[in-house]
């Protein structure tokens, strides 16, 4: 958006943009609920469900924008890279975690701090993290090599195995239906 000159164009814009969408969608919500009868806002609309808690709220970031995301989710009540810098703030927000890809290369900026040591730190202490391609960059084949990357990190093979079946399952709420064999 910088070389369009329009919002966001910063790092503090995008924060500034998702501030300011929550806080109207739940000024929307509470204007419904009283009985104001707000004028229709198909986007309002559908952040409601996540506001309600009824599906999950998903925040695409790396570690120079984790801790916005984490106060966002936090501050409204919905529930990457670089996330050993952030440990703790991630444990104690209890959000879940979607992580990856992991099988990328390492370049200069945010790409720079690819660290998948983080997937058993927060399995370790309780996240439930799945491991996800963010396909169509990569493709779903790649989880194969995702899943080794954690493995060889120290990860076991059963654990590993969780965040690519129930654990994803449980982010978006659907346990009961997939992510494991009874």
């Amino acid at each position: 958006y910088g070389d369009m000159k329009r919002l966001p164009m910063t790092r503090m814009g995008v924060a500034q943009v998702l501030w300011e969408t929550f806080r109207k969608a739940k000024q929307y919500l509470e204007d419904k609920e009283s009985g104001k009868n707000p004028a229709y806002d198909a986007d309002m609309e559908g952040i409601i469900p996540a506001l309600k808690g009824e599906i999950p709220c998903k925040i695409h970031c790396t570690q120079y924008d984790m801790l916005t995301a984490i106060e966002v989710a936090t501050a409204f009540g919905v529930h990457a890279w670089g996330a050993t810098d952030y440990l703790d703030e991630i444990v104690e927000s209890g959000c879940d975690v979607c992580y990856g890809p992991i099988a990328t290369y390492r370049c200069p900026g945010e790409r720079r701090k690819i660290d998948v040591e983080a997937v058993k730190l927060l399995d370790d202490r309780g996240v439930n993290v799945a491991i996800i391609t963010d396909s169509p960059i990569l493709s779903e084949e790649s989880l194969y090599h995702h899943i080794g990357e954690a493995v060889r990190e120290g990860l076991s093979q059963k654990r590993a195995m969780r965040m690519v079946t129930i654990n994803p399952a449980r982010i978006i709420g659907a346990e009961e239906r997939i992510g494991s064999l009874e």
